[in-house]
């Protein structure tokens, strides 16, 4: 009976993986703006749109080999907008006014002090989080 119980305790507690921002259909919010250049490394028909922050609109992309994730912030016009790419499944970027975007694929620990603010399960805004 312990044993059936442990094996029936284990197979509850198991580990689920963070859903990919990718899951699912896409749709026309997803579609990059036609203001955003086309950018090398991105997978611009992969793009998933994160939500807004700080005036910018915030969009997961796949990437090209050897990239694996991209992220593109813009505030709605060519000049205002950047791209950013990671073989990984975590990066961070910089915007010229000094927000700064985190993604993680696997998501963040819940601990919202240390993580910036929320813009999806996969994004967060860390401006000004360790200091910077």
């Amino acid at each position: 009976m312990a044993t059936a119980l442990a094996v029936v305790l284990g197979a509850s507690t198991g580990c689920v993986s963070m859903p990919s921002p990718f899951d699912g259909a896409r749709s026309r919010t997803d579609e990059l703006p036609s203001i955003v250049p086309e950018l090398d490394g991105v997978q611009a028909s992969s793009s998933r749109y994160q939500g807004q922050a700080a005036g910018y609109d915030v969009y997961l992309v796949k990437g090209v080999p050897p990239y694996r994730i991209c992220l593109v912030v813009t505030a709605g016009t060519e000049d205002t907008t950047l791209g950013s790419c990671s073989g990984g499944s975590s990066l961070q970027t910089r915007v010229a006014d000094g927000t700064t975007f985190r993604v993680q694929l696997q998501g963040f620990d819940g601990d919202s002090g240390a993580s910036g603010v929320e813009i999806s399960p996969w994004v967060h805004d860390v401006t000004g989080v360790d200091g910077r």
